[in-house]
């Protein structure tokens, strides 16, 4: 079997859905280097209920209690598929594993407790990250947005006031987080195009969240998205989760991951 061959064939292994969760890649690329490295973000523990309404989960015992559990279990069995597909092609794993330490959801105004429940989360994800990869000898480091020096505020207060006054147009809400990210000193900014205005609007739109939301959303993954490259390198692969389809999209507004290849990961 030809190179070209096992390449395809390792990502037809990938892309298998995991439950009801389905995965798929795009701007695959051709596995013949000696390394793959894969940028993998851990998002904090949230209690079940809405965006809205986000709550993080106070001391749990394990990442499966969390609304956002399911995440945790599909990356688990995609860094598996992908050690053993690239173990086959003589290629070496290598994972970059950021914690969201910043822009987290809270639906008030946080407390102490919450920011002892972001620690918390943080060491959880360390010992399981651990115990998935040490056995496996996968190389990996665990680093924080904050410890990158993303600027975005730890938490955003979903009932608290944003710049979104009335109605907007998408044209408006892209001059509105860029507005933002520059006054925070991000580096983060959504080019106005015909695409980044089409996701924009889709996701303004999306059913129960809102104007509010949508802002709050948008500038914590643009204020941290142009980052992704810088640490996985232009060749390297981003892996993301999310529970809503729009959410994926929300890497199409950064034009670093344009040409980035991604593991897009549609959970339950």
């Amino acid at each position: 079997m030809s190179a070209m061959q096992k390449t395809k064939m390792s990502w037809i292994d990938v892309e298998r859905p995991i439950g009801e969760s389905t995965v798929q890649v795009s701007n695959k690329p051709s596995l013949v280097s000696d390394k793959v490295k894969v940028l993998m973000a851990l998002c904090p523990l949230y209690a079940q209920g809405t965006l809205r309404d986000s709550r993080l989960l106070q001391n749990p015992k394990s990442i499966e209690e969390s609304r956002v559990g399911g995440k945790w279990t599909v990356y688990s069995e995609i860094i598996s598929r992908m050690s053993e597909s690239l173990l086959a092609l003589g290629v070496d794993l290598e994972l970059k594993i950021v914690f969201a330490d910043t822009g987290i959801l809270l639906g008030h105004e946080p407390t102490k407790d919450d920011t002892n429940a972001v620690n918390s989360h943080n060491y959880l994800y360390m010992e399981e990250v651990s115990k998935l990869l040490n056995p496996k000898g996968i190389p990996y480091t665990y680093t924080s947005h904050s410890e990158l020096g993303v600027t975005v505020p730890r938490f955003f207060n979903t009932q608290g006031k944003t710049p979104i006054r009335g109605t907007i147009t998408q044209e408006g809400m892209i001059e509105k987080v860029n507005s933002y990210l520059k006054s925070i000193g991000s580096e983060g900014k959504i080019k106005q195009t015909n695409d980044s205005r089409r996701v924009v609007f889709n996701f303004m739109n999306m059913n129960s969240l809102g104007l509010d939301m949508a802002f709050w959303l948008m500038a914590g993954y643009v204020g941290f998205d142009y980052k992704i490259p810088q640490i996985a390198g232009n060749d390297g692969i981003y892996m993301q989760s999310e529970r809503f389809g729009q959410l994926l999209q929300l890497a199409k507004l950064t034009e670093e991951l344009k040409s980035m290849a991604r593991i897009n990961i549609l959970t339950k």
